[in-house]
């Protein structure tokens, strides 16, 4: 029996459905270089006015980027980021609605030679693409396909159906076939097989149906889906990154990938790809959040070796009085090596000026500080390296600690309230966490 959403809900997503066809209706006589600049303008507002957003963009370019770049060069590419997101997304917005033959006027390829390639095996093709500028352009490109060549792709649909539907429509408004997500895989693979060519999104979260994959050096959960299709149609595979020229102009990147790639040879082409125009990333989405439950493990139902370049996950522990260093290594020693690494520092806490040392580990030492002095520790510790602090451990309960963590801004914060030794404080918090 099909579930009965409430008044309330129903009548939200009336409001939503209005708001968006009002947008609509205002970009429809502008141009989309205009729009673009107007979005441009509103980044720039977004990245000074929005704190949340600011530090998600600079945290996530961390990530992506710290060991390349210093801190001031971070904070301009977040906010370019800023600036071509919200002129990117008015830009999809408005080739939604543009006429057919005037899609090329705002689209250039590179690379075509190799799309074509593709599709003349007669075998269809995969191609692949992340987050990155304008992608509902990829959506229009019949014109620039061999005549009679299928296209469509794989969607994620929204909460809202009456949105959901209306995109639906536009999108296919040029012969696209557009597959739900939640609804399998036999139905994308059947249309790849019969000489489509699918558009697949790859660099979404894939929680525990993923693969652990190194994303920007980080071990991420990423979706096979690209490489199951492609080994199951026999199939080539392509990946596309797609990058702002001029306002209101994309040029989209072709690259070829190796017959029957494996999934992290598809997301190292996606990676170069983004290296060219990082500002037309998504770095605004929270990919790399810990996981709520087991934030220090990756929550991927499936794991490959992890990579000797893999970046750490910097975990901060706050501690009163000397920290249970032993507690800590019996943990890492029974950690099963495939999982998140781990870069594990201590603040100490002390009442006293009494030194306390310990080796292999990075320690700092302050002494009876207020809940703004502690802030303002990890905001420095944060800063200290080039890749940022994401979780703050509180092996013991204090007010003053999680305030401070709070104060600090730092993304996850997790007090032990249940007491355990820090042992097991460490194990409650890993995913499927056994003994080697």
């Amino acid at each position: 029996m099909p579930k009965r959403h409430s008044l309330i809900k129903r009548f939200s997503w009336r409001l939503e459905y209005l708001g968006y066809r009002l947008v609509e209706i205002t970009l429809t006589p502008l141009p989309l270089s205009f729009i673009d600049r107007l979005g441009s303008s509103c980044g720039f507002l977004c990245y000074y006015l929005s704190p949340y957003y600011r530090r998600l963009a600079t945290r996530n370019l961390r990530i992506a980027f710290g060991q390349d770049k210093g801190l001031d060069e971070i904070r301009q590419h977040a906010r370019a980021t800023c600036q071509r997101t919200v002129a990117n997304f008015l830009g999809t917005i408005k080739t939604t609605i543009l006429p057919t033959d005037k899609v090329n006027q705002h689209v250039e390829l590179q690379g075509r030679e190799h799309l074509l390639n593709a599709l003349a095996q007669g075998k269809g093709a995969v191609l692949v693409l992340g987050h990155m500028g304008n992608w509902e352009v990829l959506n229009r490109l019949h014109q620039f396909l061999p005549p009679n060549t299928p296209a469509g792709g794989i969607y994620q649909p929204l909460k809202n159906p009456l949105v959901n539907a209306h995109l639906l429509q536009r999108r296919e408004q040029d012969g696209s076939q557009l597959f739900n997500k939640k609804k399998g895989f036999h139905g994308p693979a059947s249309f790849v097989k019969n000489g489509g060519l699918l558009i697949v999104v790859a660099d979404q979260k894939a929680g525990k149906a993923g693969t652990a994959i190194p994303f920007f050096g980080r071990l991420s959960s990423l979706s096979p889906l690209p490489a199951l299709l492609a080994r199951k149609a026999d199939s080539p595979v392509l990946a596309a990154g797609i990058e702002t020229i001029r306002p209101g102009r994309w040029r989209i990147n072709f690259e070829p990938l190796p017959e029957q790639p494996q999934a992290p040879q598809i997301i190292s082409a996606l990676e170069s790809l983004i290296r060219r125009s990082p500002a037309d990333f998504l770095w605004l989405h929270n990919r790399w959040r810990p996981v709520s439950t087991t934030p220090l493990s990756l929550n991927s139902r499936k794991s490959t070796k992890t990579s000797a370049t893999t970046t750490a996950m910097r975990v901060l522990f706050l501690v009163n009085g000397h920290p249970d260093i032993q507690g800590l290594q019996r943990y890492l020693a029974q950690r099963h090596h495939n999982d998140l690494p781990l870069a594990c520092e201590f603040l100490i806490i002390s009442e006293d000026e009494t030194t306390i040392t310990t080796t292999n580990y990075d320690l700092q030492q302050v002494i009876a500080p207020s809940q703004e002095q502690l802030a303002a520790t990890i905001s420095a510790l944060d800063l200290n390296q080039k890749n940022p602090l994401e979780i703050v451990l509180i092996p013991s309960p204090s007010h003053l600690l999680e305030n401070a963590a709070k104060l600090a801004k730092v993304p996850r914060i997790v007090s032990n309230l249940s007491k355990l030794n820090l042992e097991e404080f460490l194990q409650s918090l890993t995913r499927n966490f056994t003994k080697n």
